[in-house]
């Protein structure tokens, strides 16, 4: 659902190299409230195209069509890294993530989650927060 995720906003891989979804929309055909037809861009409704782009939670009218910039020059490569949780480990992690994405280029992306499992039946391995 490129419509979704383009009207607000769009945050992705590949966004410290080519911005936000929104941002790479280029024009826009859609049903206003009164039932006409209109394209919006740049030079046609540009406060409306501001709008579309990802101002907040309104509607505007009905999306029919959606043109967006594309680029052919993409490699993408993924990897994962996966510990146990370890509170003062995690946050020396965090320090250093953070003090590292800084100085990558922006054709290289990076995620960082930390995901707790909170089991109440306990079973061997898995400890409870508490």
């Amino acid at each position: 659902m490129v419509s979704g995720l383009a009207l607000a906003g769009g945050r992705g891989l590949l966004t410290r190299m080519y911005g936000l979804t929104s941002q790479n929309i280029v024009s826009i055909k859609m049903v206003n409230y009164k039932g006409d037809i209109m394209h919006v861009d740049l030079l046609n409704n540009p406060d409306l195209f501001w709008a579309i782009r990802g101002a907040g939670c309104g509607n505007f009218g009905v999306i029919t069509e959606i043109e967006l910039k594309v680029y052919n020059d993409i490699f993408m490569y993924s990897e994962t890294l996966q510990w146990e949780w370890n509170p003062k480990m995690s946050f020396l992690i965090l320090k250093l993530y953070q003090q590292q994405i800084i100085k990558y280029p922006k054709n290289i992306t990076t995620k960082l989650k930390v995901l707790i499992a909170v089991w109440m039946n306990c079973k061997r391995d898995f400890y409870p927060l508490n």
